[in-house]
């Protein structure tokens, strides 16, 4: 179960006492949809494949520039995303996000412009080709469905021979 306030989302529990917590006014459903290729539901698996993307990125860009430069990207990429209008914060540790797009070419752009930015700020501390095995090796750890998810609506986001950045080349021997 999810609260959500003027569009975005305060907390989520999975307990019964949950709507007890609901102020006390009369709440009806307008609409419930559940077929699993509405952009509703895109866009929560796309979140749900972007967070652990994102996680892994800023951990091991912090392995290999350190703790201090990875925390300050966070916070460049979370200035950039709050600048936009956006309910997303990036640290150390991963994204918190509690934006909900109003369509999903809405979140794939925002999605793609973090990946975008971390890829250009990160390639000035490690370098660009770096960066881009970092994509690839991130990529590749992931669950296979993430991992499609990702593929099928990230990978055209990147332009031309932009592509290649999140997407594994053939016969890699990473």
């Amino acid at each position: 179960e999810l609260m959500v306030i003027n569009g975005q989302a305060r907390f989520s529990v999975g307990d019964a006492a949950f709507t007890q917590t609901l102020p006390n006014i009369d709440y009806k459903i307008l609409r419930y949809l559940s077929v699993g290729d509405h952009d509703v539901w895109r866009e929560y698996k796309l979140r749900l494949a972007f967070h652990p993307l994102m996680r892994m990125l800023i951990v091991r860009f912090g392995e290999l520039a350190g703790r201090a430069l990875a925390e300050r990207l966070g916070g460049q990429l979370t200035d950039w995303v709050t600048n936009g209008g956006w309910n997303i914060s990036i640290n150390g540790n991963g994204v918190v996000n509690r934006e909900f797009f109003d369509s999903i070419k809405e979140a794939l752009g925002v999605y793609a412009g973090i990946l975008r930015r971390f890829r250009d700020e990160a390639g000035l501390a490690v370098g660009p080709r770096l960066v881009e095995n970092m994509f690839r090796e991130t990529l590749m750890k992931l669950p296979p469905l993430f991992r499609n998810v990702l593929n099928q609506y990230m990978f055209e986001q990147f332009g031309p021979g932009g592509a290649a950045i999140i997407a594994p080349k053939e016969g890699s021997q990473l």
